[in-house]
C-alpha cells in the first residue's frame, strides 16, 4: 500500500510505515517489497504507525479445520500479502524454494544416525523445513494460477498408466 505525501512516497510494510524520499531508484521494481525495503532503508525513515495493535488484531489470517489444498493455497496467498512478502516474482520464489529444500536435506542429514555433524552444529527440525517447502510450493502454484489438488490428481492419473520398474 502506498500514497504520496508532502515529503515523498509513503509505503506500508506491516508492522512499519516506511517514508521514502521523493526520488527513488527507478530500476527497483515496485513489486519486490522485501528487496525494495532492504535496498531503500539507507534513504528511508521508519515510522511506527499509530495503534499498531489494532492493525495486527484486524489481520484475519486463519486456516480452516481439515483444510483442502486449495485452502492452504489461499492461506499462503493471504499470509504473504498481510506480511508484505513476494507474491509476483516467480524466479525469486524458486530461489527461496531451492534454499528451503537445501535446509530439508541438511536437517535430514543432521538427524540421521549415519550423518556426521560438527560438535557445535544444531540438528535441524525436519517438520519445520518441510512446512517451509510446502509454503513455497503453494506460493509458486498461486503465482502460476495452478490448483495443486487438480494438478496432483491429473499427474497421478498419468502415473497410474505408467509401468514402473526398479533399477
Amino acid at each position: 500500500m502506498h500514497h504520496r505525501s508532502k515529503t515523498g512516497l509513503v509505503r506500508t510494510f506491516l508492522p512499519f510505515v516506511v517514508k521514502l524520499p521523493r526520488k527513488t531508484d527507478k530500476r527497483l521494481p515496485g513489486c519486490h517489497r522485501i528487496k525494495n525495503l532492504y535496498c531503500l532503508l539507507s534513504s528511508a525513515t521508519l515510522v511506527w504507525p499509530g495503534n499498531i495493535q489494532t492493525r495486527i488484531k484486524n489481520m484475519s489470517l486463519e486456516l480452516k479445520n481439515n483444510p483442502t489444498l486449495k485452502d492452504f493455497q489461499q492461506y499462503v496467498l493471504q499470509m504473504k500479502r498481510e506480511r508484505g512478502f513476494n507474491t509476483t516474482d516467480k524466479f525469486y520464489e524458486c530461489c527461496l524454494l531451492a534454499e528451503e529444500c537445501g535446509e530439508v536435506i541438511s536437517a535430514v542429514r543432521k538427524n540421521s544416525k549415519s550423518g556426521s555433524v560438527a560438535s557445535d552444529s544444531v540438528a535441524g527440525n525436519v517438520a519445520e523445513e518441510l512446512a517451509d517447502v510446502f509454503i513455497y510450493v503453494c506460493s509458486l502454484a498461486n503465482m502460476h494460477g495452478i490448483d495443486l489438488e487438480r494438478a496432483f490428481r491429473e499427474k497421478e492419473e498419468k502415473n497410474k498408466r505408467r509401468t514402473w520398474k526398479k533399477i
